[in-house]
């Protein structure tokens, strides 16, 4: 406190010698909210890792099902490989076969993917609210895709292609091969992963829509709704501003009017000030608060609610007054703060006159800080109260009044509720991005799903239709076919649930209200999860229970 009292004091040459400098790259800015103080939109670091991660995670679950069916099908190009053998093929030369033809599959699935990504850029950008664009111009970019491609492709065409090459010709062209235990548990496992990060993924998109809209809802301490702020205001002459002010309160549809910059949304000015006690002056190291300066009708226009005291009045008497957040009296230690005397950074001593309740003026996700208000008048922004359900009759009244002191400048204006909302712009995406990945990952796992059952279904075809000749029922085929699917995704499920819990306990860490990580979040993930697994494996199951085992065993 004693060195900013003292830098007040010998000006703001003095205040240059306090303060340091550094170079930043510009490219750094975008994602460097908190060091930038500009107001703009930024970027942030957590959205671009977290979304990366699950990209490369779908990508992995699409390898995955390349690789589960390539061993599932094995059987199949048994013999194959059986023949290449015996007219002399090594298996050097099947191992790149299989290789090549992996890749080759990669690559056109990145061209069609990157064909597709391009188309619904436009579709992306909107929901992201980006401006991303492909670039096609780039050098580095076609070069890029072609490595990722053949890596792809290498990756997730390597265990296939040593598996198929390592057949006996001898066992398989005896029809002896099969694809044994060690694979179908591999296969087994894969599938367990899948459909594990696709319940995670659910109960990820559920989590950030629950958190999402506990923001939306909570309490906040004043009213954001039926609110507009009218902006530039610093193109008006000083006493133009009042008289401004004056014509808008004669419309009866504004309740009350405020001019103020300082406002509890994004893009409102925030000065932070040292404050100390009178009484406690050198006695007690002072804090640091928020100092916003204010006008007779701030509190009835953002609708906040004094506590004790009371409101700024009279100009003259109200120079050396301050109201003060609940938060700022808890801070100071006062029960009873009215009419206590607190000095700040610049030794201006102000009398507590009323404390205002809490209300939140920064993100959600924090604690509510001290906050002291002076009285003053903003030079930028009007806010205006409503009490009136026709905005655009209302807005157009207030255009009116504008354009008789500034005809040749169109009015700027914005609803409190859309700059609230904007707060939370990294959430809004997030909550959407991550439904649109659980779609995608439900999509791929289901894929993958559809066509193991199916080919399990025609591998076991012949014994089922032995048992319905048997007498056995659809309902007991059906278990059959499907009772190993479903308990693998069982297996996924009591594997998600405590995985999930902890990274969105982690996520939300100690996030300021956050919500409680209830059971019925989980539980309807994993009912989505087993509902979509059944429906998926169902169709061929369904299928085969219902065939006649007579055109079946008719060649036996």
């Amino acid at each position: 406190m004693d060195k900013y009292r003292e830098i007040g004091k010998n000006g703001l040459e003095d205040l240059q010698k306090h303060q340091s400098y550094y170079l930043q790259p510009v490219e750094d800015i975008y994602l460097n909210k908190q060091n930038i103080g500009d107001n703009m939109t930024h970027g942030s670091h957590d959205i671009v890792w977290i979304f990366g991660g699950v990209a490369l995670t779908i990508l992995l679950l699409a390898c995955l099902n390349f690789i589960n069916l390539s061993t599932a099908k094995s059987i199949k190009r048994a013999k194959e490989v059986g023949l290449r053998k015996v007219v002399g093929s090594q298996r050097s030369g099947l191992v790149v076969q299989h290789l090549t033809e992996s890749s080759f599959y990669s690559l056109l699935s990145v061209v069609l993917g990157t064909l597709i990504a391009w188309g619904l850029m436009p579709l992306f950008n909107k929901i992201s609210a980006e401006a991303l664009v492909i670039p096609w111009s780039s050098w580095w970019f076609a070069p890029t895709l072609l490595s990722g491609a053949l890596l792809i492709g290498f990756l997730s065409g390597i265990y296939p292609a040593f598996y198929l090459s390592k057949f006996n010709p001898i066992e398989v062209l005896k029809g002896k091969a099969s694809s044994g235990a060690s694979t179908s548990f591999f296969r087994n496992s894969m599938v367990v992963f899948q459909f594990t990060v696709t319940v995670i993924l659910i109960i990820a998109a559920m989590v950030t829509q629950k958190q999402f809209q506990h923001f939306m809802n909570k309490s906040l301490g004043f009213e954001k709704e039926q609110v507009v702020n009218i902006l530039g205001l610093n193109s008006l002459k000083e006493n133009e501003r009042g008289v401004f002010k004056e014509e808008l309160e004669r419309i009866t549809a504004i309740q009350s009017a405020s001019l103020g910059d300082y406002l509890p949304v994004e893009g409102g000015r925030n000065t932070n000030f040292g404050f100390e006690l009178v009484e406690k002056k050198g006695l007690e190291e002072g804090f640091e608060a928020a100092r916003w300066m204010v006008d007779e009708n701030y509190l009835e226009t953002m609708g906040m609610e004094l506590v004790s005291g009371r409101n700024f009045t009279d100009q003259s008497l109200d120079e050396t007054s301050i109201i003060i957040n609940e938060s700022m009296a808890h801070q100071f230690g006062l029960d009873d703060p009215i009419d206590t005397q607190v000095i700040d950074m610049f030794d201006g001593t102000y009398r507590i006159i009323g404390v205002v309740k809490d209300f939140y003026f920064e993100s959600l996700t924090s604690t509510v800080r001290p906050l002291a208000m002076v009285r003053g008048k903003g030079r930028e922004t009007i806010s205006l109260k409503l009490n009136s359900s026709n905005i655009e009759q209302t807005l157009a009244a207030v255009n009116s009044v504008w354009e008789g002191f500034k005809p040749n400048q169109p009015i700027r204006y914005s609803f409190m509720n859309q700059r609230f909302q904007r707060m939370y712009e990294d959430l809004i995406k997030a909550k959407t991005l991550l439904i649109i990945f659980s779609v995608l990952s439900v999509t791929i796992a289901c894929l993958g799903l559809f066509a193991l059952s199916a080919y399990s279904v025609e591998q076991r075809i012949k014994e089922v239709s032995v048992r319905k000749v048997l007498g056995a029922s659809a309902q007991m085929i059906f278990k059959l076919l499907a009772g190993d699917f479903i308990k693998l995704i069982l297996i996924s499920i009591a594997v998600a649930i405590p995985v999930g819990w902890l990274l969105m306990d982690e996520l939300l860490g100690d996030m300021t209200n956050r919500i409680s990580l209830s059971w019925t979040i989980f539980a309807l993930a994993s009912l989505m999860a087993l509902v979509i697994a059944i429906i998926t494996v169902s169709f061929e199951s369904i299928k085969a229970a219902l065939i006649n085992p007579a055109t079946r065993l008719r060649s036996e």
